[in-house]
């Protein structure tokens, strides 16, 4: 998105960690490290590969628009946290599987596929 934004009608963040332009890709583990902790778990490599990235641009990555699908039984990024993290970046389009875990695609695809296809109907 950083590279190509021109290339992407939306970015959709799934069961995702989201980065925001101001702070390092890592921040997003990190501004709330206690919280954090206590919510996920990720592995130290995790943190390490993304404390060596730069931030994205707002020219780049903050202009293509953004949508996040909660999913309310994710235990690898749970609720709470995946709540912070669009209060945090902001999006512009958020929408909610309920009942669905870390893997959506298996256990609501049905509903995946309805979320996704009202994201690509809006900016399609």
């Amino acid at each position: 998105m950083d590279k190509y934004p021109k290339k992407v009608a939306v970015g959709v963040f799934l069961a995702a960690f989201a980065p925001d332009t101001e702070h390092q890709p890592s921040y997003v583990l990190e501004k709330d490290l206690e919280l954090a902790k206590t919510l996920v778990r990720p592995s130290s490599l995790v943190v390490e590969d993304l404390s060596k990235q730069k931030n994205f641009s707002k020219e780049g990555y903050g202009s293509v628009p953004r949508a996040y699908i909660v999913c309310t039984k994710d235990i690898a990024i749970p609720l709470e946290y995946q709540l912070l993290m669009i209060k945090n970046t902001g999006f512009n389009d958020v929408l909610k599987i309920k009942g669905a875990d870390h893997m959506p695609m298996n256990s609501k695809p049905r509903e995946l596929f309805d979320s996704l296809e009202k994201i690509a109907t809006k900016y399609a």
